[in-house]
């Protein structure tokens, strides 16, 4: 029964971890996109258009894969490290 408690509580711990961990990285994140979006308002000013849209996309980009940080949960990157795993298991070796 203490081990099972020991278990559960290092688990809340990881969680707890993973969560800060995972909404640092994602503002983190988020602070790129924005500083791509900045650069792209700058670049359309400068009459940089072609350019600006090709930040501004990049931008776009890195802010979808801010929400893919984001959202997913600790269970969801482990189920997929794992289908991973067994997909290319001589990465892992």
């Amino acid at each position: 029964r203490k081990g099972e408690e020991l278990t559960e509580a290092a688990r809340d711990r990881a969680r707890q971890t993973f969560n800060r961990q995972q909404t640092m990285a994602a503002g983190q994140i988020d602070a790129v996109a924005q500083a791509l979006r900045d650069a792209a308002d700058r670049l359309t000013e400068e009459d940089q258009g072609m350019t600006a849209r090709y930040v501004g996309q990049a931008a776009t980009q890195i802010e979808r894969f801010a929400d893919v940080v984001r959202d997913r949960s600790l269970d969801d990157l482990l189920a997929q490290a794992e289908t991973f795993a067994r997909r290319q298991p001589e990465l892992f070796l």
